[in-house]
């Protein structure tokens, strides 16, 4: 791992074990990290953090506190995660309460990336920063929990984040002219597409570089130039943002297309 990240992790596996101390049973990691594609400045440090039992309210200041030092600690490192028990581990948003979360910096009390993918990455990929081996955590999530999981977010997140982006001169029409977005948007839909397809998770750019190899050739620039915004890899595709999202667009409708066929076959 590069210095700075590992760095942060020796001060969060740290402050971590000094808050919860008998009560923690492990600090693990997921996302890009576990999956071998983690960028500086770009990927978040996914976590999850396992303790025996519920946290009570009390834990608020002190975890937003922890949160707040790391970020002046370390500006170009964001932590996204949550902290659950032991029973609450590896269900689904509607079987438990909402739990501590870090999301874009703020402490809060949601359900935010308690599904599917993260306790399949966490039993299959994870890595243990401190404590029991992610291996060894009771997880059961099958491929069928995986799928039927991305399908739906494709039928309700990202079809209505398309159909937001198609309306001219809405916010997020606006926001599909930066480069963020088209990374976004394009990387986000191949990790569904690689899942259904081959009943795993991948990193975005893993995902995205297999996309390029099932698809047709009139959508492979739009993922090159994902490829490159996130990557630096390769070299830029568009020079005119306003062609730039139209391709965008129409990927992600045949994406969307092409992956509800593959679910029902």
């Amino acid at each position: 791992m590069q210095e700075n990240l590992q760095l942060a992790l020796t001060e969060f596996s740290k402050e971590t074990q000094r808050l919860f101390g008998d009560e923690l049973v492990g600090i693990y990691l997921t996302g890009s990290i576990a999956l071998g594609s983690y960028h500086y400045r770009k990927s978040d440090i996914d976590f999850t953090v396992l303790v025996r039992s519920p946290l009570s309210d009390d834990y608020f200041k002190h975890l937003e506190d922890l949160h707040k030092e790391l970020v002046v600690a370390f500006p170009h490192q964001k932590f996204e995660g949550h902290y659950i028990s032991n029973n609450d581990l590896g269900k689904q948003p509607n079987e438990i309460q909402p739990v501590f979360t870090i999301h874009d910096a703020k402490l809060s009390k949601s359900h935010h990336d308690i599904n599917s993918v993260t306790w399949f990455t966490l039993k299959n990929y994870g890595i243990t920063v401190w404590g029991t081996p992610a291996s060894e955590l009771d997880l059961n999530i099958s491929t069928e929990d995986l799928s039927k999981y991305v399908i739906e977010n494709l039928n309700s997140y990202w079809s209505y984040w398309l159909f937001s982006t198609k309306k001219p001169l809405s916010i997020k029409w606006l926001y599909a002219l930066h480069h963020s977005s088209i990374e976004w948007g394009v990387m986000g839909v191949c990790r569904m597409f690689y899942t259904l397809f081959e009943q795993d998770v991948a990193s975005k750019d893993n995902a995205t570089k297999y996309t390029l190899s099932h698809v047709p050739d009139k959508y492979k620039r739009i993922l090159r130039e994902a490829i490159y915004i996130r990557t630096g890899q390769g070299k830029r595709q568009y020079y005119s943002p306003l062609i730039r999202m139209y391709d965008m667009i129409n990927f992600l409708e045949y994406m969307i297309h092409e992956c509800n066929r593959i679910y029902n076959v």
